[in-house]
């Protein structure tokens, strides 16, 4: 029995040590990164790699892949950067305002025609709305 709890221990120290490394491997692409569009996609995904650890992180990088794409007129961006953001709320049991975000979303990966982003906001929606409904 303590090897199997030795074993998951190790297997969760692990996946957190992966998930730093890619933190700072997307770190060092933002860095370099020269396009707006390409900087708003490596915020997104930042935003969506450390949601579980640091949700207010996430809602900081996601805002700013929402500012890149606004600013640039780059509208799947920006729909991810609200996907991310009504991840946030959702995680932090704020569901009215996740959402709204995930409304925002919806309204523009219908406009872009991104199956990706709609299936991602449905999914999350669906989530939402479960757990919210009233425990009997």
């Amino acid at each position: 029995m303590k090897k199997i709890y030795l074993f998951l221990i190790a297997a969760v120290f692990a996946c957190s040590l992966h998930a730093q490394d890619e933190v700072a491997d997307l770190q060092k692409k933002l860095a370099k990164a020269t396009k707006s569009n390409e900087k708003c996609d490596i915020l997104n995904e930042l935003a969506l790699i450390v949601i579980n650890e640091d949700p207010e992180k996430a809602g900081e990088y996601a805002n700013q892949a929402r500012e890149l794409g606004k600013k640039n007129l780059y509208k799947d961006g920006e729909g991810f950067a609200l996907y991310n953001l009504g991840n946030v709320a959702y995680y932090q049991d704020d569901y009215e305002t996740g959402l709204k975000h995930l409304d925002a979303a919806e309204l523009i990966f219908k406009t872009t025609q991104n199956k990706k982003g709609l299936g991602y906001v449905y999914n999350t929606k669906g989530e939402i709305l479960y757990n919210r409904r009233p425990l009997l």
